[in-house]
């Protein structure tokens, strides 16, 4: 689980400790790796469960929304809404996935 980092140039700047994220699932060892490296995405909502008021008052708006965007907002709580996140990366290099992506959208339209 815990490898030490090679001895280049830069070993010294960089914690002692690197660890690779061992699954997709959450890690309890997570909590108790002081000054380590982490590489992984380490997403899971057990991570954050501590800290998880801070993270939603950051990601509250500060500023009220403007008419419209409240209007927009009211028509989405109101109805079956879906929302799409196509990352461009994924298919500017594989056109591919487009037709599933196409497929997709019609099929919620």
């Amino acid at each position: 689980m815990r490898v030490a980092i090679g001895n280049d140039r830069l070993s010294r700047l960089r914690p002692k400790t690197y660890i690779q994220e061992p699954h997709f699932q959450y890690w309890s060892g997570f909590f108790s790796t002081k000054n380590a490296y982490l590489d992984g995405y380490w997403q899971g909502e057990k991570y954050f469960e501590r800290i998880s008021g801070v993270i939603r008052d950051a990601f509250t708006f500060s500023v009220p929304m403007s008419d419209r965007n409240q209007a927009l907002a009211d028509e989405i709580d109101t109805c079956n809404s879906v929302s799409v996140h196509v990352r461009r990366g994924d298919y500017i290099t594989n056109p591919e996935p487009v037709n599933f992506i196409l497929a997709v959208l019609l099929s919620i339209t």
